[in-house]
């Protein structure tokens, strides 16, 4: 009677993850196409929602399913398993302070029930992740139009990249989720120069300092950067008292970053040091991270290597293999974007300046950080994500650009 029990709880939680999945992207879409009437927002984060589903579902039915989602999963579900049979609060509160990620799984799994729940958790932070790349999408929208969105959406929904890791339990799929709130708030702060939407930059930047710190201070620097251009670009007396107040914040900033900053290279070059003697056939060379020269001097081409390795012919496994077909439909969407920039430069800068802020940042951080060429193909996933919002806008601009030559002619 045991297996038919089992067989039963696991198709029960998984619908009521599928249900809470559903409700959320359901939920969001609601609230997104309000004054958005172009883009059916449910009919996008559905199809999203069901690519990711089935993708899921598919590699679930592989034997070597762990294989294929890495080694970090595996790393967080071991954590966490101790958590979900009724840990005490100080072991709780122990494995929030070292990995939040076994917490964020725990809590689920202790409500649902252990490891029949797994599939469910996929299912939840599909959604989680789809909420994320509608907001992204409503971003794009609110800078450009509605076609730029499409075109965005288009590549997002399939992106094997964010297709990949929505399902993988880690830290990517809530990174995705606040880089979402975050490229929201901060289109909305360009465009309206609301002090609501700095709160919604710092509340995504929070999300991604609990789940990657790196990553949070990163988003936090961009947000100081992206209210500084308003305030500057902006000539009434308010956005000029605003612009004192940003830049005395941005002077407090630079003394508690010399401050931290020898701890914060000592870390890094821990980080480049761990994964660059790793036995994995994609490490990187080692570089060198412990002083401010040394960084000026070495980060351009770990840049290079972030970007551009593993080529495929490095790939040793599934998993490497069918993660280069991510790698090259980034490649592919790079260089369109660097020649719709050669082309139309100054149109795509002036319509998507607060993105072009997120992807020069995000690249010099997640480049510091990587030291694999493995790590590299998740860390990518959240380049990939600016990038697709930065080809819809350049889509749309030179679409603009040849209607207008095509009415002279």
């Amino acid at each position: 009677m045991s297996e038919p029990t089992e067989l039963h709880y696991a198709v029960l939680t998984c619908l009521v993850a599928g249900l809470v999945g559903v409700i959320g992207v359901l939920l969001a879409a609601r609230r997104l196409q309000v004054g958005r009437h172009d883009i059916p927002y449910a009919a996008i984060g559905l199809g999203a929602l069901a690519v990711r589903w089935l993708v899921a579902g598919g590699l679930a039915l592989l034997p070597d399913e762990s294989t294929l989602r890495g080694t970090d999963e595996q790393s967080f579900l071991i954590l966490a398993e101790p958590l979900s049979d009724g840990a005490p609060l100080g072991d709780w509160i122990e494995a929030g302070r070292d990995e939040s990620m076994a917490v964020l799984i725990a809590l689920p799994e202790l409500l649902l029930g252990g490891s029949p729940a797994v599939l469910g958790l996929r299912m939840v932070t599909a959604g989680l992740a789809v909420v994320g790349l509608l907001l992204a999408v409503a971003a794009v929208q609110d800078l450009t139009g509605p076609r730029a969105a499409w075109v965005a959406a288009a590549f997002l929904i399939i992106d094997p990249g964010h297709v990949f890791f929505s399902t993988v339990l880690g830290k990517e799929v809530f990174l995705l989720f606040a880089e979402g709130v975050f490229l929201f708030a901060a289109v909305r702060w360009w465009r309206e120069g609301s002090a609501l939407w700095i709160g919604g930059m710092l509340g995504g930047a929070a999300v991604a300092t609990i789940i990657r710190p790196y990553a949070g201070a990163a988003l936090l620097v961009v947000a100081w950067v992206i209210v500084f251009h308003v305030s500057f670009r902006d000539r009434d007396r308010h956005a000029r008292r605003r612009l004192v107040l940003v830049i005395l914040i941005g002077v407090a900033g630079l003394g508690l970053a010399q401050a931290a900053l020898p701890r914060a290279l000592a870390r890094v070059q821990q980080l480049q040091n761990t994964q660059t003697t790793d036995t994995s056939n994609l490490r990187l060379e080692p570089v060198d991270f412990s002083t401010p020269g040394a960084v000026a001097a070495n980060l351009p081409g770990r840049v290079g290597d972030y970007l551009l390795q593993p080529y495929p012919w490095q790939t040793d496994n599934n998993s490497q293999k069918a993660a280069v077909i991510g790698t090259i439909l980034t490649w592919a969407a790079g260089l369109f974007l660097v020649a719709a920039i050669v082309v139309r430069g100054r149109g795509v800068f002036a319509r998507a300046g607060p993105l072009f802020y997120v992807l020069m940042v995000t690249t010099l951080v997640y480049a510091l950080t990587t030291g694999n060429a493995g790590t590299g193909f998740r860390h990518r996933v959240h380049l990939t994500l600016v990038i697709a919002l930065l080809v819809g806008v350049a889509a749309t601009t030179l679409g603009r650009r040849r209607r207008a030559s095509l009415r002279v002619a």
